[in-house]
């Protein structure tokens, strides 16, 4: 990825970087600024400062109202015109309040942090002394009172998170709470809440003069260019293989990755400076302007799909999105759905269609098409031990499976369709609590159905099928590992069905389904068929299909 830095050389194992803090004759050198190594420093707060500043000023996408609705609750850090601020913050009933706020992304860890709930809530109220929090939340609350906010949000403080009834109406504002927030600020490199936001790494810097070949400011005052070790910019550039040195860690988790899309800017902490991404661009506190990705999303992107309004590159941006996203973490499976809530209602309100367990219905045949990233680790685990669906999620939704997905690049919604979607029972955000996922979850879909055989290629993580008039074995993509014994286990040479879905210009796409019921004609999901020949020349039956 190109960071525009300047010249960077290499001494042994050493990298250095050149730069100066002003223009010099030589076009290679970059201008940058000099930096303590302290991401708490007044010169952080004042290049944030400035940032949000110039930042709402030109960009007016990413202007938020003054007078922005409050949520239910957030915390009351201190009145900023006061001379002395408190040593300890209030868990404050916002009542329709309006004010400016920041919120916070953090990553709690395994170590319990925090939490605000039934028992604690009207002590919270009443104040919580600062010392008494963790670091990330002290190093938040400092510097959220020096950027002039008096409100911050921070979610497991805000939320009562003993009681489901209240984490699920707060987790549906997910979208507004963050799209209205003046900034977000991520502890990037914590692994926990003790890790804090705040780092202090020094950064040894050389000066030296050059005048050569007569390219000297004066006489008497030399270019000034400096060498400094090179920043680590990587923790902003993470791919699905990890990320050097287990920096940038919290964006790698799966919750983040709502909170980063739809804040205004989310502001990453950083082990040596702060840098910051606007709906429009983004900014190093270096001086290095330069396109920050996480998994392969562009936070600018984004912004452009959704400006833009075209269900057609909507529909695209939402596939690739959800390949980004899957690739994250998550410590509870069954957060999948809900943890990407907030960028699904902010596609809702443009696209206009009705959303399903992470389908759309306008473009249901082709988002149906999603695969498992066979290469990802978790799928790599499933060879060790049986891998169960996540509950409560629908098989014909991405969200059922606890791994990366993708969709080929080659599916675009006007490839020929060969099915029709008649009705797709599960609606809404979050979804509802179904043990059995068979009442409310069902997709039906009119047309072309075919038998075939499973067969194994080895222990039961790769499978085959064996289909009539078809003279090779045909490879599909199977969802869960289903050939080893337990809950998803489906012996070789049972029946399965394969559901002809559309063409495009490459292959024919089918589902693959195991009958669960045959009076109804009801069917899971278990994989997905692309082949370059159509198998349903001889021996398809069209008819109506339940997949639950």
């Amino acid at each position: 990825m190109d960071f525009h830095h300047t010249i960077q050389l290499r001494v042994g194992n050493v990298s250095l970087v050149l730069y100066s803090r002003e223009a010099t004759p030589w076009d290679s050198i970059r201008i940058q600024k000099h930096l303590s190594g302290c991401t708490g420093s007044e010169a952080s707060v004042t290049f944030v400062k400035e940032l949000i500043d110039k930042c709402s000023e030109e960009h007016e996408i990413c202007r938020v109202p003054a007078d922005t609705v409050l949520s239910t609750r957030v915390l009351d850090i201190g009145d900023l015109k006061s001379q002395e601020l408190t040593e300890s913050i209030t868990l404050f009933d916002t009542m329709q309040h309006r004010a400016p706020y920041a919120c916070l992304s953090h990553c709690w860890g395994a170590v319990h942090t925090i939490t605000t709930t039934r028992d604690n809530i009207q002590s919270n109220k009443e104040g919580m002394r600062i010392a008494s929090l963790p670091r990330t939340f002290q190093d938040a609350i400092d510097f959220t009172r020096r950027l002039g906010i008096r409100y911050l949000w921070i979610d497991s403080l805000c939320i009562i998170q003993d009681d489901e009834e209240d984490w699920r109406r707060e987790a549906a504002q997910m979208c507004d709470l963050y799209r209205n927030c003046v900034i977000c600020i991520a502890s990037t490199n914590s692994s926990d809440d003790r890790g804090g936001c705040y780092n202090y790494q020094p950064i040894r810097t050389v000066r030296f003069s050059s005048n050569t070949y007569g390219k000297c400011k004066t006489e008497s005052s030399p270019w000034e260019v400096f060498v400094r070790t090179p920043l680590k910019h990587w923790a902003l550039s993470d791919t699905p293989f990890g990320n050097r040195d287990n920096t940038g860690i919290l964006r790698t988790r799966g919750w983040v990755y709502q909170e980063r899309m739809l804040a205004p800017r989310f502001l990453n902490f950083l082990e040596q400076e702060v840098a910051c991404e606007c709906r429009l661009g983004s900014r190093c506190e270096c001086g290095c302007q330069c396109d920050l990705m996480t998994m392969g999303a562009k936070k600018s992107e984004f912004t452009k799909a959704v400006t833009e309004g075209n269900i057609d590159s909507l529909a695209f941006e939402w596939r690739q999105m959800i390949g980004s996203y899957t690739s994250l973490k998550l410590t509870y499976q069954q957060d999948r759905l809900p943890a990407i809530a907030g960028i699904a209602q902010r596609f809702q309100e443009i696209r206009g269609s009705t959303y399903h367990a992470g389908i759309w219905r306008d473009t249901a045949v082709v988002d149906l098409t999603w695969e498992v990233w066979h290469h990802s680790a978790s799928w790599k685990e499933r060879g060790k031990n049986t891998y169960a669906r996540v509950d409560g999620v629908p098989s014909w939704s991405w969200g059922c499976v606890a791994t990366m997905i993708f969709y080929d690049w080659a599916m675009r919604d006007t490839s020929e369709k060969l099915c029709e979607v008649i009705d797709i029972g599960f609606k809404g955000l979050i979804p509802q609590g179904d043990p059995c996922g068979l009442s409310n979850h069902r997709l039906k879909i009119y047309g072309f159905i075919l038998s075939a055989t499973l067969r194994y290629k080895d222990i039961g993580t790769w499978c085959n099928l064996e289909i009539p008039n078809c003279k090779d074995q045909v490879n599909f993509g199977n969802d869960v590992v289903f050939g080893i014994q337990g809950p998803s286990y489906i012996p070789s040479g049972d029946l399965v069905y394969c559901l002809l879905l559309l063409k495009d210009d490459f292959h024919y796409k089918c589902l693959v389904l195991q009958k669960l019921d045959n009076e109804e004609d009801l069917y899971r999901r278990i994989g997905i068929v692309r082949h370059k020949e159509n198998i349903f020349v001889q021996g398809a039956e069209k008819k109506v299909v339940s997949i639950v």
